[in-house]
């Protein structure tokens, strides 16, 4: 009888989470030197946990991943809106069925996940049922792969910000100006 309307309306679902994110990279080593280095500090040494985007303040908890020194799993953090956040770790090692089943608030792709579109595609998947979004972080060092592709022919909510060595201001401008000169 659902095609008569005669179902049960759907359960209202609460999240044990107000949000949650994903970081994800090629492999665990890159996501840890990278993403989750720009997100947590270095925490290859204690004390600089919290010195990357995620103050320590806002850092209730880490579990570290098996198999990999420093490789974090989750990071749980307190909302200054209120509840708590989770983000997660995600490699494209991984079976893309690992992205699946999830409603993803936030997924921060950190490069190419390559000419397999399969993972980019369950980002988008897990960002439908949250409005959730995705970001991008790449050089394009693969040449024109489907994520690039989607980046270059635009829509109404896809877009590109392109950068140079020019934008690249953690980089003294004497360093830059020897780097464009060689």
């Amino acid at each position: 009888s659902w095609h008569l309307g005669r179902h049960p309306s759907p359960p209202k679902i609460e999240r044990s989470a107000k949000f949650i994110g994903w970081y994800c990279s090629i492999s665990s080593q890159v996501v840890r030197d990278g993403a989750q280095s720009k997100l947590l500090g270095d925490i290859s040494q204690k004390e600089n946990l919290g010195t990357g985007a995620i103050a320590l303040d806002f850092i209730q908890g880490i579990t570290m991943s098996r198999g990999i020194s420093n490789f974090v799993d989750t990071i749980t953090v307190r909302r200054e809106t209120g509840g708590i956040g989770v983000l997660q770790s995600r490699t494209y090692e991984q079976s893309v069925l690992s992205y699946q089943g999830v409603p993803v608030d936030l997924s921060w792709a950190d490069e190419d996940p390559g000419y397999d579109d399969r993972i980019y595609n369950e980002l988008l998947g897990r960002a439908i049922s949250t409005d959730g979004r995705i970001i991008c972080s790449l050089t394009p060092m693969l040449g024109l792969t489907p994520i690039r592709r989607r980046f270059i022919d635009g829509g109404p909510t896809t877009f590109q910000v392109r950068g140079g060595i020019e934008q690249a201001l953690h980089i003294p401008a004497d360093r830059r100006a020897a780097i464009i000169a060689s």
